[in-house]
């Protein structure tokens, strides 16, 4: 199986918990868990990417924070919250 799709990082933040928003999930990911966060077949692309990241003085980052989507919300959900907020 191959991966598709996009995960978003917020790389100048980690959050201490994970939350919910209107659907999204914002949760904070460690470079030593992401497989615990995306999975197996993700874990690798994700560090990956995450380590493209630097901090202000050229660091790279350990962490930040994922917006995740789950594959079973109905498309047009977003919209719709985003009309009644």
């Amino acid at each position: 199986m191959t991966v598709s799709g996009r995960i978003a990082f917020l790389p100048w933040v980690t959050l201490p918990k994970a939350v919910s928003v209107f659907g999204f999930r914002f949760v904070p990911v460690h470079l030593s868990e992401c497989e615990k966060v995306f999975g197996e077949e993700v874990a690798t692309p994700a560090v990956k990417a995450i380590r493209t990241h630097v901090t202000q003085s050229s660091k790279p980052i350990e962490s930040c924070t994922a917006i995740l989507r789950p594959r079973a919300a109905p498309p047009g959900v977003v919209a719709q919250l985003t009309l009644e907020a």
